[in-house]
């Protein structure tokens, strides 16, 4: 069972390989051949060749980065406040996060470039950068907020008698002992960043 799982998962990575290999020829010949008869890296050339592939690689890398930074310092601070904090509605604060989390994009589209066009932000690192982070702000602030719960509050109550604020007990105790979980987070908001590609072609 666990063999077909992982075929099932890797084969159309597989496929995708072994079809970058083919000519183009090989590509339209009917019926379909599953491995390459004589690979050749003429497609990848083109690739690169054809388009400036390396420059989008670099403004996607640069905007799924600085979204991911953004993201997890914002989270943090909102994980903290819900786990720390006396704060009225708290219950409803985790809902309507799970409720922000599970709204579709296709449905903030419009509005999202409306509003970057009236800042005169369209076509440039912040269109991007700020919506990424807003829509994985819900998903990383429930999983920071279910590490820093497990933290126990003496630690924290401990590095204030010491002399740390409360931020300085956040960044300098929580967040290094919450390890895990923002690496959880950071990866999640960079691969939703990294992948997206309807605001990108909106937008930019």
């Amino acid at each position: 069972a666990a063999l077909v799982v992982a075929g099932n998962g890797f084969f159309p990575a597989l496929w995708i390989l072994f079809t970058s290999l083919k000519t183009e020829g090989e590509l339209m010949r009917y019926p379909i051949t599953y491995l390459p008869a004589m690979p050749t890296l003429a497609n990848y050339v083109r690739a690169f060749s054809d388009q400036p592939l390396w420059l989008f690689a670099i403004n996607s890398l640069i905007v799924a980065t600085l979204s991911t930074i953004l993201t997890v310092l914002v989270s943090a601070c909102a994980a903290y406040a819900l786990t720390r904090l006396r704060l009225p509605f708290r219950n409803v604060i985790l809902q309507c996060l799970l409720a922000v989390a599970m709204f579709p994009l296709i449905a903030l589209l419009v509005p999202l470039f409306q509003t970057m066009r009236g800042f005169g932000l369209l076509n440039t690192y912040l269109a991007l950068i700020l919506p990424y982070t807003v829509l994985s702000l819900p998903v990383c602030t429930l999983v920071l907020a279910s590490f820093f719960q497990d933290i126990p509050v003496d630690l924290e109550n401990a590095a204030m008698i010491d002399g740390c604020t409360r931020l300085g007990a956040l960044f300098r105790v929580v967040v290094p002992l919450s390890a895990p979980g923002v690496f959880t987070a950071a990866i999640l908001s960079f691969v939703n960043a990294w992948d997206e590609f309807l605001l990108a072609l909106t937008l930019n």
